[in-house]
């Protein structure tokens, strides 16, 4: 009896978007005529595809409903039963609307002694799990400290300049949001103090 395998699926990063409408994925292996195909939740359940098509002996399409898979049964495997009855798996395959994550922790970035010091800098980085891809970083809310200024650069966000001084211990509160390429979002709040002299 010839096994089936199953050796990639495409896409392996989708958007919920609305939550209406469809997914299609196609899904290429072998021995495949006579096959079927289904995904599997993360918790080990089934999805049924709502329309299986063999187009080959090496490819599959599968579509589902939008609303079949949920975010929360990430990371979806694909299983093709053989037409033996014969199952194959490829783990871990598609994802559903992952945001960026962050690696740099909440809250305080630092203190910058003495405002009107030169040359602070902080950046502040988080990676797309799913397409490996740059997040794109923008100040979503709050204020930086006079003097420094904002940059989304391809190693995070940076923030950097030089601060001014205050007359006071000045503690600036702003969220960094962290889009990736499928636009998914992550925000996250932050903090630069700025001493008196």
């Amino acid at each position: 009896v010839a096994l089936s395998t199953v050796t990639a699926v495409s896409p392996t990063s989708v958007t919920s978007g609305d939550g209406t409408g469809n997914y299609t994925f196609v899904i290429t292996g072998t021995n495949l005529t006579g096959g079927s195909a289904n995904l599997v939740n993360s918790s080990g359940a089934n999805v049924a595809f709502d329309t299986v098509t063999v187009d080959s002996a090496t490819q599959i399409t599968g579509v589902v409903a939008k609303s079949s898979v949920p975010g929360s049964g990430e990371p979806y495997d694909v299983k093709v039963t053989a037409a033996s009855g014969l199952t194959a798996t490829l783990t871990d395959q598609i994802n559903v609307d992952q945001q960026p994550v962050y690696s740099t922790a909440a809250g305080s970035l630092g203190t910058i002694n003495d405002g009107g010091r030169t040359g602070a800098s902080f950046t502040v980085a988080a990676a797309d799990p799913e397409s490996g891809g740059d997040p794109v970083y923008t100040l979503e809310s709050g204020s930086l400290p006079p003097g420094l200024s904002f940059a989304s650069t391809s190693s995070g966000a940076v923030i950097s300049g030089d601060a001014d001084a205050v007359g006071s211990n000045t503690t600036s509160n702003f969220t960094i949001r962290a889009k990736d390429a499928a636009s998914n979002v992550s925000d996250r709040a932050f903090s630069i103090t700025v001493t008196a002299p």
